[in-house]
């Protein structure tokens, strides 16, 4: 089985192809299936956006990509990551709030 440190893209499964005949098929491809030119990076881009959506954690992302740490990942590719703030104050609402809507009181002088 492949290991991490393994080609994807070889003939001779010890040297990588160039970088040029791969680009030239790509694009090949891309112009028979009618799509649009985006380079073979933008597939990455969009690997991750496939993985964010599917509710992939940032640390499993980082260790799919190979990067060294989160942070390098989040640099990266934070601008991916949707921004809910809505949904997650509602959440963290209904956490403080409890299951009746209405604020959760703590009787801080009975637990003196």
């Amino acid at each position: 089985s492949p290991g991490p440190n393994d080609l994807l893209f070889t003939f001779d499964n010890e040297s990588p192809l160039s970088y040029s005949p791969i680009t030239r098929e790509f694009s090949s491809a891309l112009e028979k299936a009618g799509l649009k030119y985006v380079n073979i990076h933008s597939l990455r881009h969009s690997y991750v956006s496939v993985m964010l959506e599917s509710g992939a954690s940032i640390k499993a992302i980082q260790v799919a990509l190979g990067h060294s740490t989160v942070a390098m990942t989040l640099d990266t590719y934070g601008h991916l990551i949707p921004e809910e703030m809505g949904a997650s104050l509602m959440r963290a609402n209904a956490i403080f709030t409890g299951s009746s809507g209405e604020v959760v009181q703590i009787d801080y002088a009975r637990q003196k």
